[in-house]
């Protein structure tokens, strides 16, 4: 088991290439049906800023498989550095659990929750990364794949945070990442020197593209994630424009090799980013992916706080 797991998990590289190997080597167990040992009735907060189906469920099963216990906390309850201060938050609930899941609008408030508290915070999503997510894309490409090995993704769509931490995830575990996207939406500066700083010499790093069809083509795995996200909205009419030839469609889907799965991390807009009906499309591995995010987080959760 890791022994070296980080106090916080904020973002995909607070791990290694061993520590995440092992991480999803337990997200397999939990996903074969062993049960957690664990059985410490720890307790959980799970604080939300944004709305969520996938992260909150996910999360709150999870501990409850672990033995442990979760109070949620929405928007409106606690005011996260509005009513009250992040610190003060902090240094509360450190009181009454012994981990802190937050979902967040913006990734500083995670650094502040994490500077100040006493007990892990995890990340379930900020403006910069979505950590969590990518543990379990990569545990269902390792899944359909038979192994990460040799594994290429097309990320279509935006440089976000899903792709963001999918790419350094990706970094981390030697496979081909290709974000194909139009000019001026590509991964955060800070992001791709991140990337370059995992990937040293040894390995390739990341690929940026607009050449859809060929990517398609030469991929294992083809992702997509909507065009606006929470918080680019103003930006709908622009962004709906830019993105109007990179969606993706069930003659899409043809042209990619026989064993080529597709995932989206959901929520979806058919008509946008998707072509109807694509979530099920026989390559579609959407709703095992979101299930996997349950024995992705038991993971995490079990090793973060041994």
């Amino acid at each position: 088991m890791i022994s070296t797991m980080p106090k916080h998990f904020l973002s995909i590289t607070d791990l290694t290439k061993d520590e995440l190997t092992k991480v999803l080597a337990r997200a397999a167990d939990f996903q074969s049906g062993v049960k957690s040992v664990q059985g410490t009735n720890q307790k959980f907060a799970l604080i939300f800023q944004k709305p969520s189906l996938r992260t909150k469920v996910s999360f709150t099963v999870a501990i409850a498989e672990l033995g442990g216990h979760a109070t949620f906390f929405g928007p409106e309850e606690i005011g996260l550095g509005s009513r009250e201060s992040v610190a003060d938050i902090a240094k509360t609930l450190e009181r009454y659990v012994d981990c802190i899941i937050a979902r967040v609008y913006k990734h500083e408030t995670l650094v502040e929750l994490a500077k100040v508290a006493s007990v892990p915070i995890v990340n379930a999503l900020s403006d910069l990364e979505h950590p969590c997510q990518t543990v379990g894309d990569l545990l269902t490409i390792q899944e359909y794949n038979g192994s990460l090995q040799d594994s290429s993704i097309a990320f279509i769509g935006d440089g976000n945070n899903v792709a963001s931490s999918l790419a350094m995830g990706c970094a981390l575990m030697d496979i081909k990442f290709t974000l194909v996207c139009p000019k001026g939406y590509e991964l955060p500066q800070a992001i791709v020197k991140s990337i370059e700083k995992i990937a040293g010499v040894n390995t390739e790093p990341i690929t940026t593209t607009q050449d859809l069809q060929a990517t398609v083509a030469n991929s294992d795995v083809i992702y997509t994630d909507v065009w606006i996200s929470m918080g680019s909205e103003a930006e709908t009419n622009q962004r709906l424009q830019n993105f109007q030839e990179f969606q993706v469609t069930h003659s899409l889907l043809d042209t990619a090799k026989k064993e080529t799965i597709f995932m989206h991390c959901m929520p979806a807009q058919p008509g946008r980013e998707i072509e109807a009906g694509i979530l099920d499309h026989p390559k579609s591995v959407v709703y095992r992916q979101a299930e996997n995010r349950l024995y992705a987080q038991q993971s995490i959760l079990e090793l973060i706080l041994k």
